[in-house]
């Protein structure tokens, strides 16, 4: 099952839960018009309604993804201080975004 993030951050956890990430960010740079277009055909292929995002990254591609697709931007912070907190409040929202 594939999920969508903004940067590519959430390597880990797919591996771990079978699942894989797709990222907006193209080797660290905002997506081309072109690369935008094929990112939301895939998102409406794999019926993909839920973008992740980190909250020290621009929302804007996201933004436009979300609105192209039905779907919404939900942040999801990897750097949180409070990381085991975190995890499972993240969890929580993979799960739901992946129903």
């Amino acid at each position: 099952m594939k999920f969508m993030v903004y940067h590519p951050s959430w390597g880990h956890f797919a591996r771990a839960y079978g699942l894989e990430q797709v990222p907006i960010e193209i080797e660290g740079k905002e997506p081309k018009p072109g690369q935008l277009k094929r990112i939301i055909d895939l998102a409406r292929k794999e019926g993909i309604k839920v973008i992740f995002v980190q909250p020290q990254f621009s929302v804007e591609s996201a933004e436009t993804v979300a609105k192209a697709i039905a779907g919404q931007v939900v942040f999801a912070d990897p750097l949180s201080f409070d990381w085991a907190k975190t995890l499972r409040e993240q969890a929580e929202k993979f799960k739901a975004a992946l129903k």
